[in-house]
């Protein structure tokens, strides 16, 4: 069975497809100019933290379900060093309902069947012994999927905030960040003090703020009123 259409594997978050075009440069680097889908998958493996989500139906639905049960120890005897290849292109199959038929179709006839090439051009030889497949229908209320994260900057914007942050002279560690009109929030009140009697000074200016459209956020730490700029600051609050 031919299953060099599509390789078992991975696909790398920071690869192209071709004919994607990366002309467009900023400051030395390369950027698309269409958006790139991002593969959580790559994440979630490097990680070993899934990032799914989850598709809840109305009603159950029948589904036709791939079981796949390696045997471990006879494909670990034969392949050595290849075997977490082997039963991650395997765990993959699981996705794949028309390839994993294929596969025990092969694997049925022949008593043997050919798995890759995988992502380093690598393909085995699986014998029936090595492998169970059973296709079966089950009915499931719901379905977990890998979201596609669309990035369409490809990093502008990070290189966009990068030259509006800086850090005060002599002290490399309090940042700011300068670009009034991309603020989040507009304007922090900050109490000299949180004695009670500030309290309806600083619930009064918030309502002013509030009803002329501006994003307002009233500090209420106990730290020293030099902190709390200096955090204002931080947290990009374009005035004080």
């Amino acid at each position: 069975m031919d299953f060099t259409r599509r390789p078992l594997c991975m696909q790398s978050s920071t690869s192209l497809k071709p004919g994607d075009q990366v002309e467009l440069r900023l400051g030395g680097v390369r950027r698309p100019r269409r958006p790139l889908v991002l593969r959580l998958s790559v994440n979630a493996k490097k990680s070993k933290v899934k990032m799914v989500g989850t598709h809840k139906f109305d009603n159950p639905e029948k589904r036709l379900i791939v079981e796949i049960k390696p045997n471990k120890g006879k494909i670990g005897r034969t392949f050595k060093a290849d075997v977490a290849a082997i039963l991650e292109a395997l765990e993959a199959l699981k996705d794949d309902v028309p390839r994993a038929q294929a596969f025990e179709d092969e694997l049925t006839s022949k008593s043997e069947a050919t798995l890759g090439p995988l992502c380093d051009g690598k393909q085995f030889t699986l014998q029936r012994d090595m492998v169970a497949t059973k296709l079966v229908e089950k009915m499931v209320s719901e379905e977990k999927f890998v979201p596609s994260v669309i990035e369409p900057s490809f990093g502008i914007s990070l290189a966009a905030f990068e030259q509006n942050f800086d850090s005060r002279e002599g002290d490399e560690k309090r940042g700011v960040m300068s670009s009034p009109l991309i603020a989040p929030v507009k304007v922090s009140v900050l109490r000299l003090s949180n004695i009670p009697d500030f309290e309806p000074f600083a619930t009064d200016l918030e309502s002013v703020f509030v009803e002329e459209r501006l994003e307002c956020k009233v500090g209420t730490s106990s730290v020293a009123i030099g902190r709390k700029y200096a955090r204002a600051d931080e947290q990009y609050f374009s005035a004080g």
